[in-house]
């Protein structure tokens, strides 16, 4: 009952059609099971509409393109958090012993793992890590994210999944990886490791907490301040080294998406709050304090190594990483001028229901609707990125 009429405070707002869709669903008087099944199509259902819109929104004149990738990272992030909800509900919690791995093997349910690795990159068999594929997945998914070439072109040919398979590749460059390549992750801002060593000395050699607090800011103020749906390349390092190198560059162990940057200026603190696959086996996130630096931390500023915006280019560009065949099938959806309201609202909206629901199930930890997924699963990611 309590649930019900959390969620009708929510539809009273003004309900958007698939919002209500996914409100009739829950409340279905079918089988569990079938609910959560039903549930999962739903949701990935509606992610569909969203690539031909951001085609045609992206070449719209009504926003410049920072305003428009601030809009694109605040869906991108949203739909991480739908996938991470939604994979509570289907695994029935987020505590230990409800890994979406079977036995760290990096295999697991079709819903989840094969999907983002096969279905969206092509894998033939599980097992590949998968943290960069489950960011790659959700910024295909929403955003219509592929590697372009310099015109924003992508091969019209399948077999293509492994460029951004790899934490490198898909954060810094896929030329980094593959040096033949011309089909890239273009990034329109980022923040290097080498930009971010300076800040890590400052911080570790900084003892007032005032201090470290205006530092991040005023570090952040002279690249740019970080927002939802922003890359996290990050890897455990001593607090003055770069870290050491996997396949890619040093410090590039995994990948993860900024779902949220907070600024905690009572407390003189600033966080980056996360969402990530592949962390203790599950999709989550985990809360980065700024203002602390100590080596070989998971949930401090050593752990971070770079942030990037991806381009407006990638997006709106295919319906599979894997598949260039499909990119024709992509048309624009030009219906309508895209607001940020048009695009925002049914994603907030269907987060805001399931997060009830979940919470109800018992299957994440209390809080509203501005939580984060990393202040909300009951184990989060801190501690391990396998």
């Amino acid at each position: 009952m309590v649930q019900n009429k959390r969620i009708d405070k929510i539809l009273n707002r003004k309900i958007t059609s698939q919002a209500l869709g996914l409100k009739n669903i829950i409340n279905n008087k079918k089988g569990e099971e079938e609910r959560i099944k039903q549930i999962i199509t739903y949701v990935r259902k509606q992610f569909e509409e969203y690539p031909p819109k951001v085609k045609a929104f992206k070449n719209q004149s009504k926003y410049d393109d920072d305003e428009k990738l601030r809009i694109l990272g605040k869906i991108a992030a949203l739909a991480a958090r739908l996938e991470v909800l939604t994979g509570a509900i289907f695994y029935k919690g987020t505590a230990k012993a409800n890994t979406w791995e079977t036995k760290g093997s990096n295999k697991g349910d079709d819903d989840f793992l094969k999907y983002y690795q096969t279905e969206k990159h092509g894998v033939k068999n599980q097992g590949s890590e998968w943290c960069a594929m489950f960011v790659a997945s959700v910024l295909s998914e929403v955003l219509g994210f592929a590697p372009v070439d310099k015109d924003g072109n992508r091969r019209a040919k399948s077999g293509y999944g492994w460029l951004t398979w790899n934490v490198t590749s898909l954060h810094d460059s896929v030329t980094y990886y593959a040096k033949n390549s011309k089909y890239d992750t273009r990034h329109s801002k980022k923040i290097t490791n080498e930009q971010f060593l300076t800040l890590r000395k400052d911080i570790t050699n900084e003892t007032n907490q005032e201090k470290k607090y205006k530092k991040v800011k005023k570090f952040f103020d002279n690249h740019f301040i970080p927002q939802p749906g922003d890359l996290l390349a990050v890897g455990t390092k001593k607090n003055d080294s770069l870290g050491s190198a996997t396949k890619g560059k040093a410090g590039f162990k995994h990948s993860t998406m900024i779902e949220k940057y907070i600024d905690d200026p009572v407390n003189k603190r600033i966080y980056i709050a996360t969402v990530e696959g592949n962390a203790n086996q599950r999709a989550g996130g985990r809360l980065i304090d700024l203002t602390k630096c100590t080596n070989s931390s998971s949930n401090n500023l050593s752990f971070v190594t770079q942030i990037s915006r991806v381009s407006l280019l990638n997006y709106g560009v295919g319906t599979n990483i894997n598949d260039g065949t499909k990119d024709a099938e992509l048309k624009t959806n030009s219906s309508k001028m895209w607001a940020e309201k048009d695009l925002i609202d049914p994603l907030k909206q269907m987060a805001n229901i399931l997060q009830d629901h979940t919470q109800n199930k018992g299957y994440i930890k209390k809080g509203d609707h501005s939580t984060s997924i990393s202040q909300l699963v009951e184990n989060d990611a801190t501690g391990s990125i396998n």
